[in-house]
């Protein structure tokens, strides 16, 4: 939204924000954050959005007053409860402000409890967090003295006194939690202010009619990048690992690998933010070998010298009768044919999946040399659904798609 402000009135507001820490000289201060109830989402329980002419976009969300007593402690897990998502960074002090009403303008109606999903103190420890009994108390009332407040009015979470700011912890999306402290309570702005309102609310406790502009929260713009970007594996096998640097904490990835033989280790192939994934480099029987996985389209690729045969000579590429078959949901038996480029030409075949069995090569003598058959097998399927494996022969893969059961 547009700001005016004297220059003496920038200077006070500059020194307090320095107060708190968290603007640097020379770089511009976060922007004010303007929830509506039309953004509310996941509404539960006694929560609903109802119509207000008084309210901003004409609507507020809403707990009937059914004369519920007042729960002192937020609850882990409610049955009651609405929220907002936003988009803020870290380590900035947000005072945050509510435009509430009473149902009938009564005591018994004026709180509710606030939460987010990684609110910190200035300190840096977790506070007023989703999940926990821990929230931000809004009372409509202004402290125990304070009379009863009449239609809209904004509070915070402090009581008789200035509420303290609330930091969050990463950079990028949130969570807002509102549910219920006295039922009969009515929202329709949300505010979460680092400049603007930090020292002052938006507007008065009673009788107001203050709507501000509604922000929206833009997404981050993520970008991934690997390091390193490549690496050279023996043939024997390896394990190995890079690292994924993110743009932004709340950006998300996965990990694919574009070779059966390299493998993304379980629980390394997906994040959010920054992370690490490891990944095993399978024995190569033939011919050098290049694959590599894909993150958020950035390719970690991977090399792999080829087996050095018994007569110290490199053995080229094997041809298949076929690279691919697909099989009913029975069990299937049938001949790979495997042609060498010469007689001492080694070859070994593996499969990928449990499902898949090498029964036996010809020759059968070890390791196998010259053009020859290999024997194979894909057991019933009882899984209920369609799968798909690979046999590798001298890297060479031959796709095995297996019909439902």
């Amino acid at each position: 939204m547009p700001i005016r402000l004297s220059l003496s009135r920038c200077l006070c507001a500059l020194s307090v924000i320095a107060a708190f820490g968290h603007v640097t000289p020379g770089f511009a201060a976060p922007p004010e954050i303007v929830l509506h109830a039309i953004d509310a989402t996941n509404l539960h329980g006694n929560w609903s959005v109802g119509a207000d002419s008084a309210a901003a976009d004409g609507r507020l969300v809403a707990g009937v007053d059914s004369g519920w007593s007042q729960t002192s402690n937020a609850l882990a897990a409610p049955g009651d409860y609405f929220d907002f998502t936003f988009s803020a960074p870290a380590n900035t002090a947000y005072h945050v402000w509510v435009r509430m009403r009473a149902e009938n303008d009564s005591f018994a109606n004026d709180s509710i409890h606030l939460q987010f999903d990684d609110s910190v103190t200035s300190t840096g420890a977790a506070t007023q967090r989703i999940g926990t009994s821990s929230s931000a108390e809004f009372v409509l009332q202004n402290g125990p003295t304070g009379p009863a407040a009449h239609a809209w009015g904004w509070t915070d979470n402090g009581w008789g006194a200035p509420g303290a700011p609330i930091y969050f912890a990463t950079t990028g999306s949130h969570t807002l939690r509102i549910q219920q402290r006295e039922d009969g309570a009515m929202v329709d702005q949300i505010v979460l202010s680092p400049t603007t309102y930090l020292t002052s609310s938006p507007g008065t406790r009673s009788n107001d009619t203050t709507i501000l502009p509604e922000t929206t929260s833009t997404p981050p713009s993520c970008s991934v990048t690997l390091s390193p970007t490549n690496n050279q594996f023996p043939a024997t096998g390896a394990t190995g690992s890079f690292a994924v640097t993110t743009s932004d904490q709340s950006c998300t990835w996965s990990a694919t690998s574009t070779a059966a033989w390299l493998t993304v280790n379980s629980g390394s192939g997906s994040g959010t933010g920054n992370g690490t994934v490891t990944f095993t480099v399978g024995t190569n029987d033939g011919a050098a070998r290049s694959g590599a996985i894909n993150v958020a389209g950035q390719a970690f690729g991977a090399t792999q010298d080829a087996a050095q045969q018994g007569t110290g000579s490199v053995c080229s590429t094997v041809t298949l009768d076929s690279t691919a078959k697909t099989v009913g949901g029975t069990e299937a038996n049938w001949i790979i044919t495997v042609t060498a480029p010469s007689s001492t030409c080694t070859w070994t075949a593996s499969a990928d999946a449990t499902w898949l069995v090498v029964k036996s090569t010809t020759p059968t003598a070890a390791p196998v040399a010259g053009s020859g058959t290999v024997k194979v097998r894909a057991v019933a399927n009882t899984t209920g659904a369609a799968r798909t494996g690979h046999f590798t022969i001298n890297g060479v893969v031959y796709t095995v798609k297996q019909l439902a059961g």
